[in-house]
């Protein structure tokens, strides 16, 4: 008798059909395709007018006075990085496009650039224009009680769009109910920066409207919950508010 090949063992009450086995692999992979969030790829027709220069995909963070010495505060810092990492891992799951022109909105990332260099606008104004920075962050963290609190500095450069001033003052515990707010808000920041951006470079209105959409999504849910928020977050909301009324023109 010939030795069958080494796989599945056909029932005795039925014919092995490896076809059959294949068809239903197709129809799970076509279920979890269809789990998916549908993507917008884009085509020769979206490309940005004024997309020169290296992608704006980084958040540049120095460090934050108060951190230089002690176990405990490099720790908490360590976290607060982390934090800032993942809150920038989610905006592309709240965007319909892989990427803005040539921003690929997966290689969003956080780079630590060591003490503050930047203490001056001057030099703040120059850091930021660098190809490829999105935002930079400065600060210091401050021992309350039990607990520690953040004050963070986001220059936003050229990237400020309708605000009024380039830096954004976010003063806020990382604690408790407080801390959804705070992160939030770190990453309506950056996603308004990004629309901004696609903005100046003259991408299709669809791709701002995508950006500022999701950054006014990030205001809703910061309002809906209650409980302690930044001032500043109402300048950006007004500030989306009138990009959005320049771009409907």
């Amino acid at each position: 008798m010939t030795r069958r090949a080494a796989g599945p063992v056909p029932s005795h009450n039925r014919r092995y059909r490896p076809t059959s086995v294949r068809a239903g692999l197709w129809a799970l992979a076509f279920v979890a395709m269809l789990s998916l969030r549908p993507y917008v790829a884009l085509g020769d027709g979206d490309l940005c007018l004024n997309d020169t220069g290296q992608p704006r995909v980084t958040v540049v963070l120095f460090q934050y006075a108060g951190t230089e010495h002690g176990d405990e505060v490099k720790n908490f810092f360590s976290r607060f990085r982390l934090m800032l990492q993942r809150q920038l891992e989610t905006i592309p799951g709240d965007i319909a496009y892989r990427s803005i022109g040539s921003v690929d909105l997966n290689t969003l990332r956080v780079f630590f650039a060591g003490p503050d260099t930047i203490q001056n606008l001057a030099d703040r104004t120059d850091y930021s224009s660098r190809d490829g920075i999105l935002e930079v962050l400065r600060g210091d963290v401050q021992r309350v009680g039990q607990r520690f609190q953040v004050t963070s500095y986001v220059f936003l450069g050229e990237r400020k769009g309708k605000l009024t001033r380039p830096e954004i003052a976010i003063s806020m515990p990382i604690h408790t109910a407080a801390y959804a707010n705070t992160r939030d808000g770190f990453t309506l920041i950056s996603t308004y920066a990004l629309a901004v951006d696609a903005h100046l470079r003259q991408c299709p209105g669809p791709l701002v409207t995508a950006l500022l959409d999701s950054a006014r999504n990030r205001i809703t849910t910061i309002e809906a919950r209650g409980g302690e928020r930044e001032p500043a977050f109402d300048d950006v909301k007004r500030a989306i508010q009138v990009l959005e009324m320049e771009l409907s023109n």
